[in-house]
């Protein structure tokens, strides 16, 4: 497993407590508002937004990691594009080739 790798799934396994958490949260929010207005209500609103607002930063956390991941990949892409353009021109003209063909035999 790469580093790239290992940080997505540290990453992913944060969210999933931070959501985990916040599901609990959410529970017991509505378990006070359900009960009375008064006891309660506020602490646990302030721990709700609290884990809301953990919960978004490891998503944005993940999900820069994930566009900076890709944008390499592109850019990984695109030398080697330009590295063996006429290697993807001729799979190009084979595969348009190959289209003809099968939509010639189609009209047979």
């Amino acid at each position: 497993m790469n580093d790239f790798t290992q940080h997505l799934k540290e990453g992913e396994d944060r969210l999933m407590q931070d959501i985990r958490a916040l599901a609990a949260d959410v529970e017991a929010l509505l378990k006070h508002a359900a009960r009375d207005a008064g006891d309660g209500w506020d602490d646990t609103r302030r721990n709700l937004e609290q884990r809301l607002k953990i919960a978004r930063r490891e998503l944005a956390s993940l999900e820069e990691a994930v566009r900076a991941r890709s944008g390499r990949a592109a850019e990984t892409a695109i030398a080697w594009g330009r590295e063996h353009r006429w290697e993807l021109v001729g799979a190009g003209v084979g595969l348009g080739l190959l289209l003809a063909l099968l939509l010639r035999s189609d009209r047979d």
